[in-house]
């Protein structure tokens, strides 16, 4: 990652071509019915830590992922839901996860009171 005299971050083809890919399989993922909310968290995960990386704020990042969430799906209630735990996931990733298991299997009320020892 490199400046120009701008200040701008000077991005490697590589790092571009993985950005796009990764937009390409949350597109594809959000395009799927139903789709497949651990798949596009690890999705979004892996993109915010490419974009973190490379020096991209956060705004930017959520501007981005916001405006592949409308170019795939209708305005509903569904999509103001799925935007909202979007950019839960986003600021989780960039900033660092919030703490627990987000990717637990097995969320029931049991297995929560189990795992803290209740």
């Amino acid at each position: 990652m490199n400046n120009n005299r701008n200040g701008a971050v000077l991005r490697s083809v590589e790092d571009l071509a993985d950005a796009k890919d990764l937009r390409a399989v949350i597109s594809a993922v959000l395009a799927s019915a139903p789709i497949d909310e651990r798949a596009l968290r690890c999705a979004v995960w892996s993109f915010v830590g490419v974009e973190r990386r490379a020096g991209v704020p956060p705004a930017l990042i959520i501007t981005r992922l916001t405006s592949l969430i409308d170019d795939k799906m209708a305005p509903t209630a569904m999509r103001l839901s799925l935007t909202r735990r979007v950019i839960l996931w986003c600021v989780e990733e960039y900033f660092g996860h919030l703490g627990g298991d987000a990717l637990a299997i097995d969320s029931s009320p049991n297995a929560t009171a189990s795992a803290l020892g209740v």
